[in-house]
This record gives structure tokens, C-alpha cells and sequence, in this order.
């Protein structure tokens, strides 16, 4: 299992991944979070700040986290880059420390951690060692949080045996290995995520953990899946883990205790990470795509006209779910957040000319063929009818669909019908005469 830990922490950018990590991990570790990385605000070296005791044998201390990705090399530690971790550190002793540390936290010690999912490559090693020996005080120190380390503190903390049981540490095995095979990958991790979010008799303190824990398999599965350039699973799974963790979270609505709080948060974070997940794929799988003729349809690699229309449905319908996230998010946002505010606007703009592609270049999204595809469309249509300046386009896909399914129904083709059953579908409608002998 750590092994598998050290390959995800390896993978994780710096932005966004390993620094939304850290925060959830040292709650657990037992530490007070005191600061977590922020947007459009300087933090002067530091992406996460921390108080407490590691171990009940240390003493309280103040932690300050800066976090890299990958390995640190010459680059990253001193490339002239106001971002690199040397002048991180030169921001955090000479500004953060004097004046940022939290004036109940300003009599402890200071821990200064360099904290990366990789390791420290022996090019900048000597370097490294000799800058932190210079600054190196009796009111402040430094340690090395490097993948090794995370690893074990990830499987210590949060995926332990009393914690993880067994039965859920192979069931993340399993789905990891299956990536290749998403519906089975999928059904393993799907057992998984129920496993962690069964709130029956559990205290709330313990649902935050098991919610925590299912973040982080599913920041796991995530990170496997974007090196085997296959998201499936990881999409699927990211839809399902929203819902249970969801489900499980209910008690902390009504709640603003710590414990209910820190569980909202990490259900956001879950929502967050379903997002991002979503975008990758819509962005790598189907924008590049959707403005090429019949490309989408092609991809399904069938010669059955069912399977091309039950596929493009599917993406049509996760394609508008994605946007409508994007869109709430951006109703949501502070208008003072620039960069985000202007991330999601192009994200809304650029799914509904997608959509409207999608459509053109695939003629048999005029043709649904199960009545439950209509969430899919419902989905699509609330989603372009944001902007008046799709509801033309909205109308004439309606026209030409009830003008196509009218044609289905009169010489009796694939008209939509109600039937679930995938080779009873491949059948639909039948044979003429039976059809006619069971209308009379």
C-alpha cells in the first residue's frame, strides 16, 4: 500500500493537488490548520500553516509548509525563479515569521518544512543541507517531508488497519489494477466508496474520517488513471464518491461545530476534484473532437447503431453536467476572484459551443432511443438556454428531433422507447406484423 501511496504523491502537481492534500492530512494528523493555499493572495513563501505536536512525545510547534511537485532538483530549488523553494524559504524567515505567524502561535518554535512528492536528487542535495545548516536556530528548524514520508504518515493516519480495513485496501487494489478494464475497476471502487461513507451507528468524528479516506482513494485512482491516459474509471467513480460522501455528510448541515465544518470542507473538496476531473476529460476526450464530422460517433468503434447512440447520449449528458458545475461554481464565486471568475466563464462559454458541435457532427443525437435519455437532453437544453444566444439553436434541435422521431415512428424504426434491457433494445421495435397484431 505504500507503494502505491508513493506513486500517487509522485504524480500530483503542485498547485491545486499535493497542497490541497496536506491540509486534510495534518487535521488528521492531529494539527490545527491555521492557514491553507489560497488564490489571488500572497502568503509569502508559505502554502500551508499548522500548530500542534506530531507525536504525543514532541513538543507543540509551529509548522510551515512549502510544496513543490515531483523531485527537487536544481531547477526547482534555485532556478531564478521567484517560485522556487530557496526563495520561498527567504520570503518565510525574513516576512512570514516576523509577521504572519498568528499571535497565540508566536512564543512556540517554528518548524520550517520543505514538503515535495518526491525526493530531494543528490545534484542539489550538498546545496540544500548547507542552506538549512546556515538558518538553522534553537527557535527554528527544518525537516523534509518528501514522498517517503508522506506515504508513511498517509498510511499511518488515514489508511491504517483500524481505519482502512483489509476488504477496502484490496478493493483499491483491485480497482487500480483494472484501470484497463473501467466497468470493472469501477464496480471495485464502487464497493469501496460504500464501505467508507456506511454512517449506521457512527459517531461523527468517525464519518469524517471515512469521507477522508475515500478522498484520498479517489485522489489515488485519479492519479493512475491520468498515467494510463484512461479517465473512465476515474470519472466514474469521481460521480459516485460525490454521492455517498454526500449522503454521509448530511449530519454536518445543520451542524457548526469543528467536526461538521472540517467535514463540508472535505466534502468540497470532493466536489472540487469531481470537477476537475470532468474537465480533463471533456477538455482531452471531447472538445478536440466534437467539431469534427461523425469523429465522436466513429470512436465508439461499433457497428451498432444502438451502442453509437446510447455512447453519444452518455457524452452529451456529461458534457452538460459538466458545464452546469462550471456555471454554479461561477455564480457562486467573489467577482474580486479575476482568474477564477474568468476560468469558469470561458469553461460555461466553451461546453455550450461544444454541445452545439457535438450535436451538428453527430445527426444521431436527433434520434433518442430509450425515454430515459431525456435526462441527457433535459440536462443539455437547461444548460445552452443559459445565454439567449443559443435558443435559436435550441429550437431547431427540437424541430429536427420531433421531425426524426415522428419519421422513426411512422415506418417504424428506433422510435424512444421504455425498454432498459440492452438486447431487447437492439430488437426494438420488432417485427411489423407482430407490432400491428398487438396493436389490434
Amino acid at each position: 500500500m505504500k507503494l502505491v501511496i508513493r506513486q500517487y504523491l509522485a504524480s500530483l502537481k503542485e498547485r491545486g493537488e499535493l497542497d490541497a492534500l496536506l491540509p486534510d492530512l495534518l487535521s488528521q494528523i492531529g494539527l490545527e490548520v491555521f492557514l491553507k493555499p489560497g488564490v489571488g493572495s500572497r502568503q509569502y513563501g508559505v502554502d500551508v500553516g499548522a500548530y500542534g505536536k506530531l507525536s504525543e512525545d514532541s513538543e507543540n510547534k509551529v509548522y510551515l509548509f512549502s510544496v513543490k511537485s515531483g523531485d527537487l532538483g536544481r531547477k526547482d530549488w534555485d532556478g531564478g525563479n521567484t517560485q522556487d523553494l530557496r526563495p520561498s524559504i527567504n520570503e518565510i524567515i525574513d516576512v512570514f515569521i516576523p509577521s504572519r505567524i498568528p499571535a497565540e502561535y508566536k512564543d512556540h518554535s517554528v518548524e520550517v518544512c520543505l514538503c515535495f512528492g518526491g525526493e530531494i536528487k543528490e545534484e542539489v542535495r550538498a546545496n540544500v543541507s548547507l542552506f538549512l545548516d546556515k538558518h538553522t536556530t534553537e527557535e527554528l528548524s527544518f525537516s523534509e517531508w518528501n514522498g517517503d514520508r508522506l506515504a508513511a504518515l498517509i498510511e499511518q493516519h488515514m489508511l491504517r488497519e483500524e481505519l482502512l480495513p483489509e476488504n477496502c485496501r484490496g478493493l483499491l487494489r483491485k480497482s487500480l489494477a483494472m484501470i484497463g478494464e473501467p466497468d470493472i475497476s469501477i464496480k471495485h471502487f464502487r464497493q469501496l466508496a460504500i464501505s467508507l461513507t456506511k454512517a449506521d451507528d457512527l459517531k461523527p468524528k468517525q464519518i469524517l474520517t471515512g469521507i477522508r479516506q475515500l478522498y484520498l482513494c479517489l485522489w489515488i485512482l485519479y492519479a493512475w488513471c491520468r498515467e494510463e491516459n484512461n479517465l473512465e474509471s476515474a470519472f466514474l467513480s469521481a460521480e459516485f464518491t460525490l454521492l455517498n460522501a454526500w449522503e454521509a455528510a448530511k449530519f454536518a448541515f445543520v451542524k457548526k461545530n469543528k467536526v461538521a465544518i472540517s467535514t463540508l470542507t472535505t466534502l468540497d473538496s470532493i466536489l472540487r476534484l469531481n470537477l476537475q476531473i470532468s474537465h480533463q476529460y471533456i477538455e482531452e476526450k471531447v472538445i478536440p473532437h466534437a467539431g469534427n464530422l461523425y469523429a465522436l460517433s466513429h470512436a465508439v468503434r461499433s457497428s451498432c447503431a444502438v451502442d453509437v447512440n446510447l455512447k453519444l447520449f452518455d457524452v452529451l449528458g456529461r458534457l452538460a453536467l459538466s458545464g452546469c458545475w462550471s456555471y454554479w461554481y461561477l455564480v457562486q464565486l467573489n467577482k474580486d476572484n479575476i482568474e477564477s471568475v474568468s476560468f469558469f466563464a470561458e469553461a460555461v462559454a466553451n461546453y455550450q459551443e461544444t454541445i452545439k458541435k457535438l450535436i451538428v457532427n453527430n445527426p444521431i443525437l436527433f434520434t433518442p432511443y430509450k425515454d430515459d435519455q431525456s435526462i441527457d437532453l433535459v440536462l443539455a437544453l437547461w444548460f445552452l438556454s443559459l445565454d439567449p444566444i443559443h435558443w435559436r439553436d435550441i429550437n431547431a434541435w427540437l424541430v429536427n428531433m420531433t421531425r426524426e422521431v415522428f419519421q422513426m415512428f411512422r415506418i417504424h424504426d428506433k422510435y424512444p422507447t421504455t425498454i432498459r434491457n440492452y438486447a431487447e433494445l437492439i430488437e426494438h421495435p420488432g417485427c411489423l406484423f407482430a407490432f400491428w397484431g398487438n396493436s389490434t
